[in-house]
């Protein structure tokens, strides 16, 4: 069969060879008009809270999803269905997905993305110190009283927010503005709901009216990160404990995008019965889980001359052991990957000191097993002076911020 074909163009007609014709074309001085397709670059079990559109979820297989998100302009789409407006690289996220079909689609097409590495398919340790929504402003107790600072003078790239109490009204729209500013430099924020002293949100309200309020907030700040910080007689709340997951599941339904941790007292021997009955409600309402974050600190405990930061590590493990039969189908790595530790810097409440080498060794620990988040209580306390309110420094910086450096090593 020939390969050639007649084409007449006016008053000239082509021998046009169909096995080459771009030599063809190259021959004629003309150009091809075949245009060159998208390329996309997909990241197993990954997921990017940056950029996420506000359009519906889109139902549809992966290339009609690749269609939507060029259609509006989009950068990427996880295969959930929701596009990704912008990016920020590099996508260092905690895994989202298990499905070897499932993860972070990215378009990759000239100018729109550089070439990014994939990330490591175990991810990486995430510090994200608390700071308190009531320092907002106050630099006259705090050389650090916003997230924007916190950016600029250490670089953080992740803060946990605290707290929202009894109604989001606290997340004021100054509040909103440091959460934009952050966010817009990369810097990633989890709003933590609770605390020491209540009353909670799911306290005093139905089901739908803290879905309510929790979405509301969701949709006005954009962030999609939350964690419940559950302590004292509120864990002991079975109705509100379910009311909370039942809510949390709505969420996670709506925005599957939605981080979820719990953090939680641990004793000398890691999570009590109280924190695992909680969780098991989780699972039992089908709350997915991405950390349980134990609170190593406060313990009371009249033995003063122990090594605390080799309680927490023990703490840690024990805690490892006891999300293994509340998650039975996780392997090890995967339950150290759930694991959070957050400490409190310097003078605890019981007047025990946490100190730096405490921190280093908790820093060790969690880059040694590969831990899913670090943090500790609070940013604006990681200052130097002696004396004053424990709300306002640690009492034991030699200089400011160590103890934020410290555990940034379990990061790298």
């Amino acid at each position: 069969m020939s390969n050639q074909t007649n084409i007449v163009s006016g008053s000239f007609t082509f021998h046009w060879d169909t096995a080459n014709p771009e030599a063809v074309l190259t021959a004629l001085n003309l150009s091809p008009s075949v245009p060159v397709p998208p390329k996309w670059v997909f990241y197993q079990g990954r997921d990017s809270w940056d950029g996420v559109s506000q359009d519906p979820q889109v139902v549809g297989s992966v290339d009609e999803l690749k269609a939507h998100a060029i259609s509006v302009g989009a950068v990427g789409f996880n295969t959930n269905g929701y596009v990704k407006n912008t990016l920020v690289q590099p996508f260092l996220y905690e895994p989202t997905f298990s499905g070897a079909d499932q993860g972070l689609w990215v378009l990759q097409n000239g100018a729109l993305l550089p070439p990014v590495q994939p990330p490591t398919t175990t991810g990486r340790t995430i510090l994200a110190p608390y700071i308190c929504g009531w320092h907002l402003g106050n630099n006259s107790d705090y050389k650090i009283s916003n997230m924007m600072q916190a950016h600029s003078r250490l670089g953080c790239k992740n803060l946990t927010w605290a707290f929202v109490k009894d109604d989001v009204s606290a997340v004021t729209n100054a509040v909103v503005a440091d959460f934009n500013a952050f966010r817009s430099v990369g810097g990633r924020v989890i709003i933590s709901f609770g605390g020491a002293n209540g009353p909670y949100i799911e306290e005093n309200r139905t089901e739908d009216q803290c879905y309510s309020q929790i979405d509301s907030l969701l949709q006005r700040t954009g962030v999609r990160a939350v964690d419940f910080d559950i302590e004292g007689e509120r864990l002991l709340n079975q109705q509100s404990n379910d009311r909370r997951n039942k809510v949390i599941a709505r969420l996670q339904r709506k925005y599957p995008d939605l981080y979820v941790s719990f953090t939680l007292p641990a004793g000398v021997n890691g999570l009590d019965n109280n924190g695992a009955s909680l969780l098991r409600n989780a699972v039992s309402n089908n709350v997915r889980t991405d950390i349980v974050n134990i609170m190593t600190m406060d313990y009371y405990d009249p033995a003063s001359a122990r090594v605390w930061g080799q309680t927490a590590c023990n703490s840690g493990d024990r805690t490892v052991n006891t999300l293994a039969s509340i998650f039975p189908g996780k392997t090890r790595e995967q339950l150290y990957r759930m694991l959070g530790i957050t400490v409190m810097i310097g003078v605890n409440d019981d007047n025990s000191v946490f100190s730096l080498a405490d921190t280093r060794q908790v820093a060790e620990y969690a880059k040694r097993n590969n831990i899913g988040l670090v943090s500790f209580w609070s940013l604006e306390r990681d200052q130097t002076g002696t004396s004053g309110d424990l709300g306002v420094r640690s009492r034991v910086n030699v200089a400011d911020y160590e103890f934020y450096r410290a555990l940034e090593s379990a990061t790298l």
